[in-house]
């Protein structure tokens, strides 16, 4: 199973306050924003990484290179334009296996892997969000689900109060790629999500862990206050 992660975003909130850089190489306690998602790949046991690259991509490539320093394999899948979270995806497939993770490259979430796959095989899954709950919704895609945690409908950054949101990790088949147009620019949000919703085999993983993006200037502020003592239990290594 291989890892994609999607790093190509432009960051555009936060050119306000003087960041150019790819948002997941933001530096928190002195490491890449990324650095950190990696490892807690590579400790779940997953070390074949995709990095979905785009604008910025030459400062990816040149800090991580293959990942040999951290013990992973990566792999990159740059687009040439623009193509969304999406997109990004599409243009990575020739890397996919049979199932594989995706994840936002600027959001983290504090969740068992192990127990996310196993929880996707058991529904029998085409795709499988990881979900969290949060008292304010309109920021996120929120989502609605049965009793058999079967997604029901899935609406991108809606006004709502308490809800379930889309945590930025999922768990796809291969085939779910066929739901994402080719060589164009695609919201797995707005677009992707809801065909997979329609064909009844998309499920959601309800957690109570951390969850915290770092998209924004105050959600940044937060990631600098909080983030380093729960990524120094996650890789203590570092």
């Amino acid at each position: 199973m291989k890892a994609f992660i999607l790093v190509g975003g432009l960051g555009t909130r936060l050119r306000k306050i003087g960041i150019t850089q790819p948002k997941p190489m933001i530096l928190i306690n002195d490491h890449p924003f990324l650095e950190y998602l990696m490892l807690s790949l590579k400790q779940s046991g997953i070390r074949e990484i995709v990095l979905c690259v785009g604008y910025g991509a030459e400062v990816v490539q040149n800090y991580f290179g293959a990942g040999h320093k951290l013990g992973i394999q990566i792999y990159y899948s740059k687009e040439e334009n623009p193509l969304g979270t999406g997109g990004a995806i599409k243009n990575a497939q020739a890397f996919a296996d049979e199932e594989n993770l995706i994840l936002n490259g600027d959001s983290f979430l504090e969740l068992d892997y192990q127990q996310f796959i196993a929880f996707h095989r058991e529904k029998n899954a085409l795709a499988t969000i990881a979900t969290i709950s949060i008292p304010e919704t309109q920021d996120y895609g929120n989502i609605q689900v049965d009793d058999n945690e079967k997604i029901l409908s899935f609406a991108e950054k809606v006004s709502g109060n308490k809800g379930l949101i889309n945590g930025g990790i999922y768990l796809f088949q291969k085939k779910a790629l066929d739901y994402i147009p080719a060589n164009q620019s695609v919201s797995i949000e707005k677009e992707v999500f809801p065909a997979l919703v329609s064909t009844g085999q998309c499920f959601a993983f309800m957690i109570n862990g951390y969850f915290l993006d770092i998209g924004t200037p105050d959600r940044l502020e937060r990631a600098n206050k909080e983030l380093p003592a729960i990524f120094k239990n996650l890789v203590p290594k570092i």
